[in-house]
């Protein structure tokens, strides 16, 4: 659209800009939809102190996890169990969300404990 405007076709660029604002909203809606059945997929089944982080990005997944702190406070849970893999399915086998649940927690002053294996952790919110 940019060269399409310097060229003097306005009306173009301004179809070309419409058209890449739609397929940005769509794709943002897509990935808002994914993130949804990705969670719902890993977390169905499971009760409100266990969260499972498997399949989201870094950013979805500090969400989900922000929402279900506030959850669990609101419902006086005291642990959540937090599952976020040991990262083999990575690109490199390096666990990305491992690192955002540890920042996070250091971030917002909550405790934090080992889990059962090295792919979870137990999140302290108080007793």
């Amino acid at each position: 659209s940019k060269s399409s405007y310097q060229r003097g076709e306005k009306a173009l660029a301004k179809k070309l800009s419409d058209e890449k604002t739609e397929l940005r909203n769509a794709a943002t809606a897509y990935d808002a939809r994914a993130k949804t059945l990705i969670f719902q997929h890993y977390n169905s089944t499971r009760d409100l102190n266990s969260i499972d982080l498997h399949g989201l990005f870094v950013p979805e997944a500090t969400e989900v996890l922000q929402e279900r702190i506030v959850e669990c406070k609101a419902n006086r849970v005291t642990r959540l169990e937090v599952i976020t893999g040991r990262g083999l399915h990575s690109r490199d086998g390096t666990s990305r969300l491992k690192p955002m649940v540890t920042a996070f927690c250091d971030e917002n002053g909550v405790g934090l404990e080992p889990g059962s294996n090295e792919g979870c952790f137990v999140i302290v919110l108080g007793e």
